[in-house]
């Protein structure tokens, strides 16, 4: 079944052109990161970074903003349910428990390129 149910959600899919046409992509996401990469080497410069340090910061800059993006999304989802259930309730706290609970692929990924 498992099978039949992945085949299904494949045909539902969209292709990245359809999601541009149906708007369902905006350009601000990218437009963010580019800044981020454009404004890099002059911090860099700024700070009188080796070129190794560069490459580290170049590296590490767009994750660095991706988990600001993910702290403030957790953030607000418990501003939320705290809003739904009420301040200090068991669900608000189950809902910041299930943050707090979910695997960091990203720690993961780097620990194992790391160990290589």
């Amino acid at each position: 079944m498992g099978i039949l149910h992945e085949s299904a959600a494949q045909q539902h899919r969209l292709t990245p052109h359809q999601e541009w046409k149906h708007r369902l992509r905006s350009a601000i996401h990218p437009l963010v990161f580019a800044a981020v990469y454009s404004m890099t080497p002059g911090l860099s410069r700024l700070l009188q970074l080796s070129s190794a340090y560069r490459a580290d910061l170049l590296i590490a800059a767009p994750k660095v903003l991706q988990g600001i993006f993910a702290a403030l999304g957790d953030h607000y989802t418990w501003k939320l349910a705290e809003r739904v259930y009420g301040n200090g309730s068991n669900e608000a706290w189950a809902v910041v428990r299930s943050i707090l609970d979910r695997p960091s692929i990203e720690v993961r990924s780097s620990c194992r390129g790391a160990d290589a």
